[in-house]
């Protein structure tokens, strides 16, 4: 046992030098000192030192039950005992009674392992294959690795069974039938099923635009609690401008020669009034149609709340206009920044007036229904899970997504100056916090949303993941 067992202690001697260094060491060398020390610790021992895996620590164990060969004889006694179970036929066994129960216990623990760490890794698979975006890929490994560790090993059992000489009794039909119930109700019965998504809590306030462009020359600051019809910011155009300028000229002119017109005896002069009566009019008309629109530089509040910011953005760079706004439109380092119709200014609402948003790729958004429960954990460290429900279900895929996501890892895809195209089609589901913490959680933190679904079984599992690597 002491030869057996000299490498894990050889890795647990070069753990402890590495520990006493450590706390002397400096800089570059102290973070290899603590890397080598976790490898030749607790790699060390859950890897090397495993007796369930054929390692030092296997040997090690066969070494102190002395039975060799524990690995092999362990799993023909599990599966004498299963095909005993099944057929009824008690078989023979030439292990003493001591080594049986050694036996047993090994194998149903070595089958519990190689079953969790089967599931861990196809569950590795299937997340870099989708990060990687070659889930093809991972379903067909996936695929393989289950026919290989479970189809194959329970297609061979059942074969033997039925070349039991027991298994024609009606005892054996019995037992028969009873496993086969039993195995048929493992791989049928309903499981709890839900999905991981990326998620960004977004307000849900009335949006405020800017409905025309123009160089902002004031604001009201951000979180200020405001009321209906406020001003919240003033824009400044010199093409507005000149051309109301142009029009009141305009104005002017037709007011001059109709007055001109009346005062002259001329009886032409007198019969042009009614068409200059009706030029005047229309130069007026034009001239009110105008100020009507350019009040919206003047953008007012449409309700009551506190003016909350939108996403932070920069300038793009292919702009060609050097003043053009970044981070927050109404930062006041946007003074005489240039603003674009359309622009997002922000929202009017309560703070805890919020909404998660959480992409849901195409193979994943059938599960989700409204009213599904949901929990939310934000990326950054520290934050508790908070409880959702889900109340909005798009029936359209999104054309962009938040660049907040992209920048937290979470989604990949090709940028824009207003977002983010999925990489593969994505839907929108809205999740409301319930109950909502005080204050809400912070505006566009992004994390990640579990999802509840409907239960799924073993079978259907396995059936989906088929048709999804197979059907395309």
């Amino acid at each position: 046992m002491l030869i057996t067992a000299a490498g894990i202690l050889t890795e647990l001697t070069i753990a402890a030098v590495c520990t006493c260094s450590w706390l002397a060491a400096p800089g570059t060398v102290r973070s290899v000192l603590l890397n080598t020390m976790v490898l030749c610790s607790v790699n060390t021992l859950i890897f090397n030192g495993n007796p369930l895996l054929r390692y030092d620590g296997y040997f090690l164990l066969t070494d102190f039950l002395r039975i060799p060969n524990l690995a092999g004889r362990s799993a023909a006694a599990l599966r004498t005992l299963v095909l005993n179970s099944i057929t009824g036929d008690p078989g023979e066994s030439h292990e003493p009674p001591r080594t049986q129960t050694i036996l047993l216990s090994y194998g149903i623990l070595s089958l519990a392992y190689r079953t969790i760490l089967t599931i861990a890794i196809v569950r590795l698979i299937l997340q870099i294959s989708e990060t990687w975006h070659v889930r093809f890929l991972g379903q067909a490994l996936t695929v393989i690795l289950l026919t290989g560790t479970f189809l194959f090993p329970m297609v061979h059992l059942l074969k033997s069974a039925t070349e039991t000489p027991g298994i024609t009794s009606s005892r054996g039909i019995v037992r028969s039938v009873a496993f086969l119930s039993l195995l048929a109700a493992v791989l049928f019965w309903p499981l709890p099923h839900s999905i991981l998504v990326p998620a960004i809590v977004q307000p849900t306030g009335q949006p405020v635009y800017a409905q025309l462009p123009g160089y902002l020359t004031s604001t009201t600051g951000y979180q200020t609690r405001i009321r209906n019809d406020d001003v919240l910011l003033q824009l400044h155009s010199p093409e507005l401008r000149e051309t109301e300028a142009e029009l009141q000229g305009q104005v002017a002119e037709w007011t001059a020669r109709l007055d001109a017109a009346r005062r002259s005896s001329d009886g032409a002069q007198l019969d042009h009034l009614p068409v200059l009566k009706q030029s005047l009019a229309a130069a007026e008309q034009r001239l009110q149609q105008f100020q009507d629109e350019a009040r919206a530089m003047t953008v007012l509040s449409p309700g009551s709340g506190i003016l909350l910011p939108p996403t932070a953005r920069t300038p793009p760079a292919d702009s060609d206009l050097p003043e053009f706004w970044q981070q927050l439109p109404l930062d006041s380092v946007n003074r005489q920044a240039w603003i674009q119709r359309g622009t997002l200014l922000g929202y009017v609402g309560e703070v805890s007036d919020q909404v998660i948003e959480c992409c849901v790729p195409q193979h994943q958004i059938d599960f989700i229904r409204p009213d599904s429960a949901a929990t939310f954990l934000q990326q950054s460290g520290g934050a508790s899970p908070n409880s959702a429900v889900v109340t909005l279900v798009s029936s359209l895929s999104a054309p962009e997504l938040p660049r907040h996501l992209a920048a937290g890892m979470l989604i990949s895809g090709r940028e824009t100056p207003t977002g983010i195209i999925p990489a593969e089609p994505t839907w929108i589901v809205a999740l409301k916090l319930n109950p909502s913490p005080p204050g809400g959680v912070p505006l566009y933190a992004v994390g990640s949303a579990r999802i509840t679904t409907r239960p799924i079984s073993i079978f259907g599992r396995v059936l989906r993941s088929l048709r999804q690597t197979f059907s395309r």
